[in-house]
């Protein structure tokens, strides 16, 4: 079975009709990976044709809300009878600090986020260097990025060698330039158009060019804040690449 990937969320901490915050989705054979829980994320889920017990792995970039708010709704639906009476051991994989994240949910909200243990397995990665882990169906490796001192980026790997990168939030950054070497999707974040850069993030120009110097094979352009409305966005990044380039939107879904 090939990779797929879905956007469940093209957007940012801004509501916007028509793009939830940041969640993506990726099936590798039998195993589903969620990658950051925006608000909004598990409504996308369930239209995207998936369920909550068929996540086996969630990732998380860092801590932002728009990124993470919809962790304690999967949690509290996840507890519900019906869904638990059904639930597979589930990975939570995240940069350090994650089970102290954990904890603080549980602080506000008790038991009603709280996961039996042998269920819900919390797995922290290094927050200053590169690291992988190999799963039964794929490798992940991740990388420190420059947005918040707990940012991860992750490359998720089949065994065949097909390969997806999601930058998370970020600005240009050599370690995600090295994390996206020859990777068949980017999934990069553009947050704001050209002459509007944001600290911490990236332009069309400057995602292009960590597609240009990765050599990727193909690059999505994400996370858009209400800024980028009405700008061209295409025409900056491929002056730096010469590659397929595709605007993200809600529920788009891609073979890698």
């Amino acid at each position: 079975m090939a990779m797929t990937l879905t956007i469940l969320g093209s957007g940012t901490a801004i509501p916007r009709p028509d793009r939830t915050a940041s969640s993506n989705l990726v099936r590798v054979n039998d195993e589903t990976i969620i990658i950051d829980l925006g608000p909004g994320a598990l409504h996308r889920l369930v239209q995207a044709g998936s369920s909550l017990n068929q996540v086996n792995q969630i990732l998380i970039t860092h801590f932002h809300n728009d990124h993470t708010s919809d962790l304690p709704a999967f949690l509290f639906a996840t507890r519900s009878p019906l869904v638990l009476a059904e639930r597979t051991p589930l990975n939570l994989i995240g940069p350090a600090g994650l089970e102290e994240f954990y904890l603080g949910l549980q602080a506000a909200w008790g038991r009603w986020v709280t996961l039996p243990e042998h269920l819900l397995h919390i797995l922290e990665l290094t927050n200053d260097k590169t690291s992988t882990t190999t799963f039964k169906n794929f490798t992940l490796t991740s990388a420190p990025v420059d947005h918040t001192p707990a940012s991860l980026a992750y490359r998720i790997e089949d065994h065949q060698g097909t390969a997806v990168v999601f930058s998370g939030d970020t600005s240009y950054d050599l370690r995600l330039v090295e994390l996206a070497r020859h990777v068949d999707i980017l999934v990069c974040e553009c947050s704001f158009p050209e002459g509007l850069k944001g600290e911490g993030h990236m332009t069309p120009s400057l995602a292009g060019r960590v597609a240009a110097e990765a050599g990727v094979k193909k690059l999505i352009l994400n996370h858009f804040y209400p800024e980028c409305d009405g700008h061209d966005l295409l025409t900056p990044a491929r002056r730096a690449f010469a590659g397929e380039i595709i605007l993200a939107h809600d529920l788009m879904e891609l073979s890698v």
